[in-house]
């Protein structure tokens, strides 16, 4: 049977590649365009029924360093003329933690003390057999895909290829949810993530390094590398913050210089005394296209908790530090001009 016969009738997507961005989408297309949708969603998060008006922004994502993250803000004018904000969490398989609630509750607390909104809700959005978890209680609203699944089937707006298409990208969600065994996310290290952000935006020091994991709240269990975006405006140089290696949880330091693996020889060969003079400084160029100048530092686990671990990882904050100096006194101009010739 060829992949056209054995596809879904309408996505052709195998269950296992159903991502929560998929139906992430789904909801922001629904909750900018559909009017019934938007109706419906706002009497099933308010207590409050037809308090829905206009629709006024459909947001997806929508980050900050020290709060976390949102899977979608829902904003719209109540019919007494009233701005509300639905926050939107959405899983399909991820592991839960109350602290993604607390942190909702801390967004939404900030949105009411800025005055963006007057009228605030939070609901989590997943497939029945994850609401079915007890600690999920914690969100004062819930709904499920199939809650969603039987808004479609009654909505006689839609045609029905389309009504089919989006029941089948849910049906898809939660059938993963039932068969999977591995998360997407993992809020364990979404929370020490979040944490080391909050460090180094603290820190002035620290801050100039901007070594920070982008997407905390949405990390995977396997990710636990702090990145730069770059330094001294060159981009092909960065700094990283690599934790919880498999093979022993030793963190590593490193100035990486991109696409610059090829010229290891020279680079040990121009630099040999001044690297001697710095032994624990390593040249690293392994199986990458960069070539990174490295520290080893000691033990720092992403799936521990952050607050036992705060002193050691100041200490490596401040061990990148003296690595970036070191590399901006002894090599990078010399590098860098070498490069230009």
């Amino acid at each position: 049977m060829n992949n056209i016969q054995q596809g879904n009738k309408f996505s052709n997507m195998p269950m296992a590649n159903i991502k929560e961005e998929h139906i992430d989408f789904l909801l922001l297309e629904e909750l900018k365009s559909s009017p019934k949708f938007q109706s419906w969603i706002v009497d099933s998060c308010f207590e409050q029924q037809g308090l829905f008006q206009e629709h006024q922004t459909t947001l997806r994502s929508v980050h900050d360093a020290a709060l976390g993250e949102s899977d979608l803000i829902f904003k719209f004018k109540t019919k007494e003329g009233e701005n509300a904000l639905l926050l939107i969490e959405n899983k399909v398989n991820a592991n839960f933690t109350n602290e993604q609630y607390k942190r909702y509750e801390q967004r939404g607390n900030y949105y009411i003390e800025k005055e963006t909104c007057q009228v605030l809700s939070i609901v989590l959005i997943a497939p029945r057999q994850y609401l079915d978890n007890t600690s999920t209680n914690i969100f004062p609203k819930r709904i499920s895909y199939e809650d969603i699944i039987q808004f479609y089937k009654e909505e006689s707006l839609l045609t029905d290829d389309r009504k089919a298409y989006k029941i089948e990208l849910l049906e898809l969600a939660i059938d993963k949810k039932k068969r999977s065994g591995y998360s997407e996310k993992d809020d364990v290290v979404s929370s020490f993530q979040l944490e080391y952000n909050k460090l180094i935006y603290s820190n002035p020091l620290f801050n100039e390094l901007g070594v920070i994991f982008e997407n905390a709240d949405t990390a995977p269990s396997d990710s636990r590398t702090a990145r730069s975006k770059h330094i001294l405006g060159d981009k092909k140089v960065s700094l990283s913050h690599n934790m919880q290696k498999m093979d022993g949880k030793i963190s590593e330091l490193n100035v990486q210089l991109k696409e610059q693996a090829v010229y290891e020889s020279e680079f040990r060969t121009r630099y040999k005394e001044i690297l001697a003079a710095s032994p624990h400084i390593s040249v690293v160029t392994k199986g990458i296209k960069s070539l990174k100048l490295q520290v080893k530092f000691g033990e720092i686990n992403v799936r521990d908790d952050f607050e036992s671990q705060a002193e050691i990882i100041k200490e490596a904050l401040y061990k990148l530090v003296e690595l970036k100096n070191w590399y901006l006194e002894y090599i990078h101009d010399d590098w860098h001009t070498r490069n230009k010739g």
